[in-house]
């Protein structure tokens, strides 16, 4: 199933594959592990305490900021099921507000249409002289 979303003036299709899953998480989580261990094992274990430390910091603080933004997704997703779920349809007008509408309109239609002609006439006196 595919939902249709608006995110920062871009449109586009939201489909299931591409929304990250519970089952993604753990290997994320993993890949970071592996990330520094491999940083460790390259940096030819020259590591002391106080910058293991600051990884470990680091790593918990972007993990946080995974779950954060794996629950804004949650709700985004909850947000986005529940517009598709409301009907459709289009706000009703007052016989009243139709006319005051129309009237509104007509008098503001007669003063372009009267301006325009107004200006074409000095545009003609214009070009002649």
């Amino acid at each position: 199933s595919s939902t249709c979303f608006l995110h920062r003036g871009a449109v586009g299709t939201l489909t299931e594959s591409h929304l990250p899953t519970t089952e993604t998480m753990p290997l994320t989580r993993s890949l970071a592990i592996l990330g520094c261990v491999a940083f460790v094992a390259a940096s030819d274990g020259n590591v002391d305490a106080a910058e293991f430390r600051i990884m470990k910091d680091r790593l918990s603080e972007l993990e946080q900021k995974f779950s954060q933004r794996m629950e804004l997704v949650a709700e985004q997703e909850a947000a986005i099921k529940e517009l598709t779920a409301l009907p459709r349809q289009l706000k009703s007008i007052t016989k009243a507000e139709a006319e005051a509408m129309a009237k509104k309109e007509s008098a503001g239609s007669g003063m372009n249409h009267l301006w325009l002609i107004l200006c074409g006439a000095l545009v003609m006196f214009m070009q002649a002289g």
